[in-house]
């Protein structure tokens, strides 16, 4: 049985507490074989980056489009959330 999980890296610390990642990917996650070992399988295409966050770094939503599309010619699919 698979199960999937979000992870997020790297992990920015807002002034209020809370807390958000720049880039986020699923994961699927799924009991090897041996008794106490899981195995990882990103979902590149599921790879996304943190639209607002980089909003508030200063670049604006034209740049990150950009951006966006420049990670796309890599062949990576990127969700700007």
């Amino acid at each position: 049985m698979a199960h999937r999980l979000r992870y997020g890296y790297p992990l920015y610390f807002h002034q209020d507490s809370h807390v958000s990642p720049l880039f986020f990917i699923r994961i699927d996650v799924q009991k090897s074989k041996h008794a106490y070992s899981w195995v990882l399988h990103p979902i590149l295409k599921s790879l996304g980056v943190n639209r607002l966050l980089l909003k508030r770094t200063g670049l604006s939503f034209g740049e990150i489009d950009m951006l966006k599309r420049a990670v796309q010619l890599t062949g990576t699919h990127c969700d700007l959330s």
